[in-house]
């Protein structure tokens, strides 16, 4: 059996395939993404005081509810889509350091996302991730679920990837320092994106294909 130029290259495409087919975190260059805006609304972190280990997160406004907070702007999504969205949140979210600038999260309800007037565009629910601290710029992750709109035909799979980023007013963004604390640091939220993640069965369909077809290749050369 000889594995000759050919063989090699059959393998080199598929792992470049599934390299690239990986569905990691959706580029916010993508034809399908939403583009949120910034928000008027800060992004909070509060020490839980002395003896604690453990950091409160509240996104936007949350003095007109008690215990939900709202985050809103001007998004603008596939086919000059425009309109207002809103990012309704509960308080407080826990965060948890894991080191390396990784934040656990443990939230006491769901996280509802609002795009449009009543919501036609798209709506959906978010499950927040994780809490990624760059220094001076933070990130936020999500996996968001689409239950309606007029968009909702975009997420084959109903599921998407959701970032949000912000950008810190102070010298630089550590959350650790609040760690039993009092004290309280507010962000400027500069905005975020919304892209489908592509249907894993797809993917496995196809990837069968290009086995099968390095399989029939790779017997053949053996010949």
């Amino acid at each position: 059996m000889r594995s000759g130029l050919p063989y090699q290259l059959a393998l080199a495409g598929i792992v470049s395939f599934f390299t690239l087919a990986t569905p990691s975190t959706s580029r916010a260059d993508s034809v399908d993404a939403i583009h949120l805006g910034l928000s008027p609304e800060n992004i909070h972190f509060i020490g839980n005081g002395k003896g604690t280990g453990t950091v409160d997160l509240m996104m936007g406004s949350c003095y007109h509810k008690k215990g939900i907070c709202d985050m809103s702007g001007a998004a603008l999504g596939p086919g000059a889509e425009k309109g207002r969205y809103v990012i309704t949140v509960p308080y407080p979210i826990v965060l948890t350091n894991e080191g390396n600038g990784n934040w656990a999260t443990s939230m006491p309800g769901n996280v509802s996302f609002c795009y449009g007037r009543n919501c036609d565009l798209l709506k959906g629910t978010l499950v927040l991730l994780q809490f990624k601290d760059s220094g001076r710029s933070g990130s936020f992750t999500f996996v968001f679920k689409a239950t309606g709109g007029s968009l909702e035909s975009m997420f084959t799979n109903g599921h998407g990837d959701f970032v949000l980023s912000l950008n810190s007013t102070a010298a630089l963004l550590n959350p650790a320092n609040l760690i039993g604390t009092n004290n309280r640091v507010s962000e400027t939220f500069t905005g975020g994106f919304l892209t489908p993640v592509p249907e894993p069965s797809s993917f496995a369909l196809l990837g069968t294909g290009l086995l099968g077809i390095l399989g029939k290749l790779r017997n053949k050369i053996a010949l």
